[in-house]
């Protein structure tokens, strides 16, 4: 996208120009969103983590507690 543009100014071609410009800051303004939305997940799952006692919050390094754990401890079923 971003050759599209840049081939355009160097043509001078302002039509093209503001219509890449503008479909650049849609997908820049997508990525931002994802971006936040994937960091706040991952805080989420940090704070799941810590809850457990999977995770040493401050170390963050997997405790001894995880290889003891057995996944059936958590079945709903």
């Amino acid at each position: 996208m971003t050759s599209r543009y840049e081939r355009a100014k160097s043509c001078n071609q302002r039509k093209f120009r503001y219509t890449l410009r503008l479909q650049l800051a849609v997908i820049e303004g997508v990525q931002n969103v994802y971006h936040d939305y994937a960091r706040i997940q991952a805080e989420k799952i940090n704070e799941l983590r810590e809850e457990l006692g999977v995770v040493d919050p401050e170390t963050d390094y997997v405790t001894d507690d995880e290889e003891d754990m057995d996944i059936s401890d958590y079945d709903e079923s």
